[in-house]
């Protein structure tokens, strides 16, 4: 894979982790839960950011940022029944999202 495609599916990644984040409140506690879902998304600004920009020390919080949502999305496909499938979704997603950043890291740094 080139560089451009990794950060690319990085990317895609990333954006579905947020829509996640965001739609799991909003479908489990309706117009309130927007609130929820944004305070869950918004830790997402930071890899984001590192990824627009080059910037490895963002994407290095990034890949720590994902430990949080791990743990949310085991929690829950453990503790709650109904939440399951958003659970393993959130699970999956950051999964994904951790591999893709440490292989962005890994990528050559372009002048």
């Amino acid at each position: 894979m080139t560089s451009k495609s990794v950060k690319a599916l990085t990317w895609i990644i990333l954006a579905l982790l947020a829509a996640l984040l965001i739609a799991w409140p909003v479908s489990a506690l309706e117009r309130n839960g927007i609130w929820l879902g944004l305070a869950l998304a918004a830790p997402l600004l930071i890899p984001a950011w590192g990824l627009a920009r080059n910037k490895p020390r963002a994407l290095q919080t990034g890949v720590l940022l994902q430990a949080l949502y791990m743990a949310i999305g085991l929690t829950e496909v453990i503790a709650n029944q109904a939440a399951r499938p958003w659970a393993a979704a959130v699970l999956l997603l950051s999964l994904l999202c951790f591999a893709g950043s440490v292989a962005v890291l890994r990528l050559p740094r372009e002048a």
